[in-house]
């Protein structure tokens, strides 16, 4: 399988189309849905070579292997930049907008409000996870030269 389900990349998403739902059903707020949304495909083109390439390396493919080798620590430290230094600028702007506006319901501002902030806060836990990952996966080479040093 190309891709495993995982319940908060799950949650992201639903929650990104009710927001540009609601926004289109209003017929406002498309500066943020297209705000937040290029903000968050900023790393994209890097995610998405960082997926194919550990799908290669997960089925023996050298290429794959040596390719993810590189884009594991690039995609990571570039996801995390986004998420955790121009996430919340680009937040920041949209919720501030949203709570000046004077054409939204109150309720759509609040709502869009704790999304954006939820959306900012799952941001931050996929980082985590991300950078655990990198960081057991740097750990396994290093701690098996470090065996194989002991032994001579």
């Amino acid at each position: 399988m190309l891709y495993r389900l995982d319940p908060l990349f799950l949650c992201h998403h639903f929650q990104t189309l009710t927001y540009m739902a609601w926004s289109s059903l209003l017929g406002r707020g498309g500066w943020s849905v297209m705000l937040l949304m290029c903000s968050g495909e900023m790393t994209s083109p890097l995610q998405n070579a960082w997926m194919l390439s550990k799908y290669g390396a997960e089925n023996g493919s050298p290429v794959g292997a040596a390719v993810h080798q590189v884009m594991s620590p690039l995609f990571a430290y570039c996801f995390a930049v986004a998420r955790t230094l121009v996430g919340p600028a680009v937040f920041a702007v949209v919720v501030s907008g949203l709570r000046d506006s004077r054409t939204l319901p109150r309720s759509a501002v609040a709502a869009w409000s704790f999304m954006a902030v939820v959306g900012v806060v799952g941001s931050w836990l996929w980082v985590l996870k991300l950078l655990q990952g990198l960081r057991k996966a740097k750990a396994r080479p290093v701690s098996t030269r470090a065996s194989s040093k002991k032994r001579t």
